[in-house]
């Protein structure tokens, strides 16, 4: 149950990289 959580929660981050990156990009 931990790991699955942690694994969602990296997922998360995942994305949220992403999308911070695809600001960046914009501006």
């Amino acid at each position: 149950m931990l790991k699955g959580k942690r694994s969602q929660f990296k997922d998360l981050l995942k994305i949220e990289a992403i999308s911070q990156s695809f600001k960046n990009k914009r501006s």
